[in-house]
């Protein structure tokens, strides 16, 4: 594919995952800013963003394959023909690796053939496909995208303009379509899923981690204490890891009681 995901991080401890063009190594530039406006505006975490992008580099790679200029049919007020969107959801169903293949193999096609003659999205189940909860974000993160390139678009014309209109239906449609593909996630296999503690187990961890506890298995009073604190700002506080890794001592209010994160959201302690 001609796009990756990769993270980065900054001084602060806080890290920025982003779509980089692997052709120009440069950031890439729509999907840049929707993170900026709709992702991290949301304090979403990384993991999540990172997902969200993910997504959005399949939905690049399928555009590339079909050779879809989206601003330029959005200038025209139009999105996506017939049977484009049918091909989109069968590729979301494909694991990461199988569709990096299908890159591979479309480069050394294109030698012999023109990219409008491949079928790269057999209707028939020719491989495993990923899990229904797994679908169903990655058609969310997708159709999200879109709405909001689409509304940008729209935006640009003034609301007599017959592209807006066209656009606004158009963007409607697609919405519509992508919703009411999402598989069921009833189904989930949550087995492996991540469960929070209850109380009983939370109060053996404060009585594991007090720094004065016999069964502290940390090694020296300064480690205890900073990892006691870093384990409440977790579970109390909700904190991340990046947003932990950025707090400072600066950044708390010890006669308040408050700690500030990266963003300027203030907690209390």
């Amino acid at each position: 594919m001609t796009h990756a995901v990769k993270v980065v991080m900054f001084t602060t401890g806080e890290r920025f995952v982003h779509l980089i063009d692997l052709i120009t190594l440069l950031p890439h530039f729509e999907s840049t800013i929707y993170n900026m406006a709709m992702l991290r505006g949301r304090r979403l975490s990384t993991s999540t963003i990172e997902q969200a992008l993910r997504a959005i580099k399949i939905f690049l790679f399928f555009c590339d394959m079909r050779e879809i200029s989206l601003s330029i049919r959005m200038q025209n007020g139009f999105l996506f023909q017939a049977g484009e969107l049918d091909e989109l959801l069968r590729l979301c169903r494909k694991h990461l690796k199988h569709i990096d293949s299908m890159a591979v193999a479309s480069k050394v096609s294109t030698s012999t053939s023109s990219p409008k003659r491949l079928r790269l999205f057999p209707t028939s189940k020719t491989e495993d496909e990923v899990g229904t909860h797994w679908i169903r974000n990655r058609i969310i993160y997708i159709r999200d995208y879109i709405d909001y390139l689409a509304s940008v678009q729209r935006d640009r014309f003034v609301p007599d303009h017959k592209h807006y209109q066209s656009l606004s239906e158009q963007r409607k449609n697609v919405y519509r379509k992508l919703t009411e593909s999402l598989p069921s996630d009833k189904g989930r296999n949550v087995v492996n899923g991540r469960i929070g503690l209850d109380e009983e187990q939370q109060e053996i961890l404060w009585k594991l981690i007090d720094p004065t506890s016999p069964e502290n298995v940390w090694v020296g009073h300064h480690c205890r204490v900073r990892n006691e604190l870093m384990t409440r700002m977790f579970i109390q506080l909700g904190f991340r890891r990046g947003e932990l890794a950025g707090v400072s001592v600066r950044d708390i209010d010890f006669r308040a009681r408050t700690v500030r994160l990266l963003a300027g959201l203030t907690l209390s302690v």
